[in-house]
């Protein structure tokens, strides 16, 4: 008994870190799909600022994670429907939108889009974005599903779930010392969290030892548990992260 609560005291600070740092501050996600081409390739990584529009305001040219609007065809893929999609902030509140040509038009000027695949086929619009509503086009607009080909082309500013503030390809981050900055920032809020969640934990731990020969023996115990047992339970999370982001949310 004393070793089973040695564990979940161990693991306990780790959890909690993770589902903090993961549902507030950095989370990773994956791109499965070509839609935002060529900024985002085919099986990027990316790391998501979850908090960042607690405190700025959306902006054209983001680009975002955020949950999927109330769609037939999206609501048809159970995957989608619990995960997060990611394009570029086209419009905001009370902009007017229109394709025509393969030129984007936003309220009335055409716009420079250097980020793009290629220019659109499909002419859409114009459209008047309502408030509180953001517009969103993938940079591979042809194979995007995105607000052009959505029922409702329009997505509530609460369905904003973060910023990407960066983008990788594992076999390309050795060369990028931003990219490398980004996760070495991610992964030391991580850390920088549990040691202060595990130092609390410790320090009551070692109070109730003072009073309790139980809670001293589970001290005992806990210093007894290897680190490498700690790292491969920091594994465990990362690689089940998936799963474990779509119970939190």
């Amino acid at each position: 008994m004393k070793k089973i609560v040695a564990t979940l005291i161990f693991i306990m600070p780790m959890l909690i870190a993770f589902v903090f740092t993961n549902s507030f501050l950095f989370s990773h996600m994956y791109v499965p799909t070509s839609s935002m081409v060529p900024t985002l390739s085919v099986g990027s990584h990316l790391v998501v600022f979850k908090s960042y529009y607690l405190f700025n305001d959306a902006e054209r040219g983001d680009i975002v994670a955020f949950l999927p609007p109330d769609d037939p065809v999206l609501n048809a893929d159970e995957k989608i429907k619990n995960a997060y999609l990611t394009k570029r902030i086209i419009a905001l509140s009370g902009d007017v939108v229109e394709v025509n040509s393969g030129e984007l038009f936003l309220n009335g000027e055409i716009q420079e889009e250097p980020y793009i695949n290629e220019k659109s086929y499909q002419d859409f619009g114009p459209v008047t974005v309502p408030e509180g509503h953001l517009f969103f086009m993938g940079d591979n607009r042809n194979y995007s599903y995105d607000s052009t080909r959505w029922q409702d082309p329009f997505v509530s500013e609460n369905n904003l779930r973060g910023k990407v503030l960066s983008h990788f390809m594992v076999k390309d981050l050795l060369k990028s010392p931003k990219d490398m900055l980004m996760v070495a920032i991610a992964f030391g809020v991580f850390f920088l969290i549990y040691f202060i969640i595990n130092f609390l934990f410790m320090a009551a731990l070692g109070a109730l030892a003072q009073n309790s020969i139980f809670f001293k023996d589970v001290l005992d115990n806990i210093n007894e548990i290897s680190y490498l047992f700690l790292l491969l339970i920091l594994g465990g999370i990362f690689y089940f992260k998936d799963s474990i982001g779509k119970v939190l949310w």
